[in-house]
C-alpha cells in the first residue's frame, strides 16, 4: 500500500476526522465538548486527549457585529476569547462585542 493511501478499518458507529494539528484539537470542544481525540504516531495509538476549549478561538466564526473590523474588506482573521467556559460566551478581540456562541456564523 502507497502511503497516500488512507484507510480507516474496525470502526463501528463512529467519526474519523483525520489529519488535524495537535494544536487545533481543542477548538474542537466549541461543537463537540465531550469528544475525546486519538494521536496516532507511526499507525499506533500513543495518546488519547479529551478536548477543553482553549481560552481562544481564531478563524472559526465571524463576529456578528457588522461595524467590526473583522467584517471589513481588509483581510483580518477574527479572535474570540472565551470569556465563559461552560455558557460558551465568547468577546470578539477587535470590537470587545460579547456573543453567545449560537449567535456566531461560522467562517
Amino acid at each position: 500500500m502507497e502511503q497516500s493511501d488512507l484507510t480507516v478499518r474496525r470502526i463501528k458507529d463512529g467519526t474519523v476526522i483525520d489529519h488535524i494539528d495537535v494544536d487545533d484539537t481543542n477548538k474542537l470542544a466549541v461543537i463537540a465538548p465531550t469528544s475525546t481525540v486519538n494521536i496516532v504516531k507511526d499507525y499506533k495509538l500513543v495518546e488519547k486527549r479529551r478536548v477543553s476549549l482553549p481560552n481562544e478561538i481564531d478563524r472559526i466564526f465571524r463576529c456578528s457585529n457588522p461595524e467590526c473590523v473583522t467584517n471589513s474588506n481588509e483581510h483580518i482573521e477574527s479572535i474570540m476569547d472565551v470569556l465563559d467556559k461552560e455558557k460558551l460566551v465568547l468577546k470578539c478581540r477587535y470590537c470587545n462585542r460579547v456573543l453567545d456562541v449560537n449567535q456566531l456564523k461560522y467562517s
